[in-house]
């Protein structure tokens, strides 16, 4: 039995020596994760879970509110008055002239 937890422990001393400097690999985690009994492994699950799902809520919920939409009314109040009835007018005839009436 004192092999086993011997054994055991030299294992972790050498998997904690060769921890990668800086962020751990995914392989790295699984190995340490594959040695926690299965109530640890789901404790752990449940952990990252929890932190993913704090993680993202930012992401899924709007920073502020919508903004309203503007009115459209006098987007176009820079560009000076509108052309009148009379010039509308005039601008159909001119247009309609020579538009041939036997096609119809």
């Amino acid at each position: 039995m004192e092999d086993v937890q011997a054994s055991t422990m030299q294992e972790s001393a050498a998997t904690y020596t060769t921890t990668p400097v800086g962020q751990p690999s995914i392989e790295y985690v699984l190995t340490l994760a594959s040695r926690l009994a299965l109530t640890e492994q789901l404790q752990v699950i449940q952990r990252l879970a929890a932190q993913l799902s704090e993680a993202t809520l930012p992401l899924t919920t709007p920073q502020s509110p919508p903004k309203e939409s503007r009115s459209l009314h006098g987007l176009l109040a820079n560009l000076g008055p509108g052309p009148t009835e009379e010039e509308i007018d005039e601008s159909r005839r001119e247009m309609l002239a020579n538009f041939p009436r036997e096609d119809f």
